[in-house]
């Protein structure tokens, strides 16, 4: 054996101690527990400098949480090394003090050969416990991005510019291959792959994405697969080797991490700043009765021309530095972009949403009775993808080239905190990030949003239990259901009649069934009522009438009745929009 290797009484000493996996102490062997700390806080800095934080943190402090044998051979032993540290901001760093402190309980794999010295012994891995990866905090995202953009273009961080991202593959000394069997955007090769010929450092983009999707599409595709290669070799590495200690969302987190980094590295900091600042200012100045809304528009546009990525990933950039604004422009919900709304500064956190979808929505229903009742009887309406109070301040029936629908007035759309109920939303990463244990693939879709939770507390809501009991014992036949629902909302025959525009002879047939109503009829009879919607819906089944999603004034006709509760929806406010448009009124007589 050579000098400083482990002895062989040591080697079987340690064998029985770590028999069958099984973790135990390393409380005698005091060279091999001293060589191990100093080989976990090379690991350790290695990590650091391949995310470029070695010149953010000292490290200080580590203590065994535990140690397992993984498996032994004649010549090597691995151990697998559960290690707590902290890290400290070197700006502000002073010894035996928490200031700027950061706790890491990280895992490392390390190869002992015994007959080498210990201190030649082979790191295989590093990573923190519970995430698969080194987890980065937002601000270090920034870092990394900044440092990896310095790295290779010098100028972009404090000029602005469109990163060439056909160079940067260039420098990185990597190949890019286009090809029609990708079912992805874009995965890199991380070591050779044999079956496919393709070696480490190839990324494939998929043919058919690159010349239909948009040209920033491409770019953030490419930058994500070089952001793979550039962070995340070693924990691909370490998945060949143990990958049965990666925990299931460690794909997952990858992917996070380099969909992250590379909108910050396509968009630096300091010159998206200045861009954003020097735009802003000629758009102001362009159009200087445009209200601010627009202006981000305008501005959110010339910044995509400019830096050649997409309209989202400005967005995201900007909401991240903190332009608030930006949030409710260029919203995508339901393949369509959502009109561009305002709210009181601070108002959202970034959990919070005013958009939901039409799927979505209807799982929330599902899940929360109370917001279900509250669509059902009126108190709520659904528009504009949000879920909206039934107030005549905030909504309004739009008329355009002959249909009809309901829309958030402009007072709503620069007051959502009054109109609108909040949201609270989730993320949900995609799954799969590595395949077949040879490449990191980039999905077309990294993530997708979940609502989870709907705030009603500012809702005035009536007693809901009491409204479902009188729809309970609302009577079928369309008579006697009229007679009940005048009853209960004690309206007289000559009230309703003047209301809708009859005689009250016309509503004395109905009540009576001597007279079948038009749906049009039924219709003016609950706007005259100001019933909820569920009553509505009943009223016209009732009445043998239902309203077809096809004709463009049945549409307008359930508009009608979603906000029939409002006090200005008026049956004569309703034939006034209908006569406006060259349609019929709902009856004559108004």
């Amino acid at each position: 054996m050579h000098q400083g290797g482990l002895f062989e009484e040591q080697r079987q000493e340690l064998l029985a101690r770590f028999e069958n996996g099984s973790a135990q102490p390393l409380k005698e062997n005091q060279e091999l527990k001293r060589t191990l700390k100093e080989k976990y806080h090379q690991a350790l800095r290695t990590c650091l400098d391949e995310y470029s934080l070695s010149e953010k943190y000292v490290i200080e402090g580590a203590s065994y949480e535990s140690v397992t044998c993984l498996q032994s051979t004649l010549e090597t032993i691995t151990l697998d090394l559960e290690i707590e540290c902290y890290l400290y901001n070197r700006e502000t760093y002073q010894p035996n003090t928490d200031a700027a402190m950061r706790r890491c309980l990280l895992k490392v794999v390390l190869d002992l050969n015994v007959s080498q010295p210990i201190e030649k012994s082979e790191i295989k891995s590093v990573y923190e416990k519970r995430q698969g990866q080194f987890k980065l905090a937002s601000d270090e995202l920034e870092w990394v991005a900044e440092r990896f953009v310095s790295r290779y273009f010098p100028e972009n961080p404090v000029t602005p510019q469109p990163l060439d991202y056909m160079a940067l593959v260039d420098k990185m000394n990597l190949t890019l291959v286009e090809t029609d069997t990708l079912d992805v955007l874009g995965k890199i090769y991380i070591v050779d792959d044999p079956e496919t010929q393709f070696k480490a450092g190839t990324i494939l983009i998929n043919k058919s994405h690159s010349r239909h999707q948009k040209q920033g599409v491409l770019a953030n595709t490419i930058v994500h697969e070089c952001l793979h290669w550039h962070l995340h070799r070693v924990a691909h590495k370490d998945l060949e080797v143990a990958s049965h200690q990666i925990e299931a969302d460690s794909h997952s987190y990858i992917e996070y991490q380099a969909n992250s980094i590379a909108n910050k590295v396509l968009l630096p900091k300091t010159s998206f700043i200045k861009k954003v600042e020097e735009v802003t200012e000629e758009q102001k100045q362009l159009y200087p009765e445009a209200d601010e809304l627009l202006i981000m528009k305008k501005v959110i546009n010339q910044l995509k021309d400019f830096f050649g990525v997409s309209r989202q990933a400005v967005k995201i950039r900007l909401t991240h530095l903190g332009y608030e604004l930006a949030r409710g422009v260029y919203e995508w919900v339901d393949s369509a972009y959502v009109p561009a709304h305002s709210w009181k500064s601070g108002f959202l956190n970034a959990k919070q949403t005013f958009c939901i979808s039409e799927k979505e929505l209807e799982k929330l229903k599902q899940e929360n009775p109370k917001l279900r009742q509250a669509l059902e009887y009126g108190a709520l309406v659904y528009v504009e993808s949000h879920l909206c109070k039934n107030h005549p301040d905030y909504l309004r029936i739009k008329a355009q080239k002959g249909d009809f629908k309901m829309v958030l007035t402009d007072y709503a759309r620069k007051h959502m905190d009054e109109a609108c109920i909040v949201l609270t939303k989730n993320y949900a990463q995609t799954e799969i990030a590595i395949e077949m244990m040879t490449s990191l693939n980039r999905p077309a879709l990294l993530e997708k949003v979940i609502i989870k939770n709907v705030n009603l507390d500012s809702l005035q809501l009536k007693d809901y239990e009491e409204v479902g009991q009188l729809l309970q014992k609302m009577p079928y036949q369309l008579g006697e259901a009229l007679k009940y629902l005048m009853k209960e909302f004690d309206v007289k025959n000559e009230e309703l009649a003047a209301d809708i525009g009859v005689a009250t002879e016309t509503i004395s047939k109905i009540r009576n069934d001597k007279m079948k109503p038009t749906i049009e009829m039924v219709v003016a009879i609950c706007i005259g009522l100001s019933l909820p919607y569920r009553f509505s819906e009943r009223l016209l089944q009732s009445a043998f009438h239902s309203l077809w999603m096809g004709n463009p004034l049945h549409l307008l006709y359930e508009e009608f009745l979603r906000i029939a509760t409002s006090p200005n929806v008026t049956v004569e406010s309703c034939n006034r929009l209908l006569k406006n448009n060259g349609r019929s009124p709902l009856t004559e007589g108004i």
